[in-house]
């Protein structure tokens, strides 16, 4: 998560330096909030129709509370760009305003989706400041960056432990914690920048019709992200109840690699179906079914 919220930093800053601070924050609210409150719409709709346990008045209060508890990667995405973006617009001595930011987040309370703003925050922002460099990328000596890259990663797994977990100790800046923020900082960069860089090299390497396919899966992603976060869940307590374990460790990993993999497939070719027509596109993913198809585009 630290690589995707890092490359959304880096893919919204055209947007954000073109716009001005009021329109951009608009749009970025109705472009996130239709899908989140239509998809807590849908699904709490479903529970109560199958269910039906639920007095019908307490219907609305259960899709704000499905819709704030849910897609917390969007929530998360809303924050980090509207505070680069207020930032921003500030104007003057801004890289230290986005430090300062990052360190006033961290005084925050440990509630919900404010945990994981906290954390993806320095990433979101290490995305977008990257973006206004002016790096030609084939002057980087990109061996010798992912070899220390991938030496620090190492290094972090060694140190890393159960308490580690953004979701087992927080976010919280204190004594206490003041170590487990530093390791998995480091380890959310070294792994991020060693990710991004191999997988560049097989990008690279890769045939054209496996590039478009890349290509395609990325720009959709958004569909699998949005109904996988509904499905898995129930998915699994489905699965778990109807079948047993498989006690070969490598039958085991391959099974998930598989049921993985076709979960991915379902989730696409239902977002896809989703988004064929226009009003399907806005209401369920917040994007113009004739503007720009791709995920990454729709930041700027």
């Amino acid at each position: 998560m630290p690589l995707f919220i890092g490359i959304s930093g880096y893919l919204c800053h055209a947007g954000i330096q073109r716009l001005a601070l009021q329109p951009y924050i608009l749009s970025k609210l109705k472009a996130y909030l239709i899908p989140i409150f239509s998809w807590a719409a849908l699904y709490e709709c479903c529970v109560f129709g199958i269910g039906g346990n639920m007095p019908l008045i307490d219907l609305p209060v259960s899709i704000i509370n499905q819709a704030v508890s849910s897609l917390w990667f969007l929530w998360v995405l809303m924050g980090c760009l509207f505070l680069t973006a207020a930032v921003k617009a500030v104007g003057h001595w801004f890289r230290l305003i986005y430090l300062s930011a990052f360190l006033l987040t961290l005084l925050l309370p440990e509630q919900g989706n404010v945990i994981m703003l906290k954390y993806m925050l320095p990433f979101f922002q290490a995305g977008y400041l990257f973006a206004a460099i002016p790096v030609n990328v084939s002057n980087l000596n990109t061996k010798a960056i992912l070899a220390a890259a991938a030496g620090v990663l190492i290094i972090c797994y060694v140190l890393w432990s159960k308490d580690t977990y953004v979701y087992v100790s927080g976010n919280q800046l204190t004594s206490a914690g003041i170590g487990h923020l530093i390791l998995r900082y480091t380890a959310g960069f070294a792994a991020s920048v060693t990710v991004i860089i191999t997988l560049f090299y097989l990008y690279l390497k890769s045939s054209a019709r496996l590039r478009n396919a890349i290509e395609i899966l990325g720009g959709d992603s958004i569909y699998i992200y949005i109904i996988q976060s509904y499905v898995f869940g129930d998915i699994t307590r489905i699965t778990w109840n109807l079948s047993h374990p498989v006690s070969n460790p490598f039958l085991n990993s391959l099974l998930a690699v598989l049921c993985g993999a076709a979960l991915t497939y379902v989730c696409w070719l239902t977002g896809k179906i989703l988004s064929a027509t226009d009003i399907g596109s806005r209401i369920f993913f917040g994007k113009s079914k004739w503007s720009p198809s791709t995920w990454c585009r729709a930041q700027l």
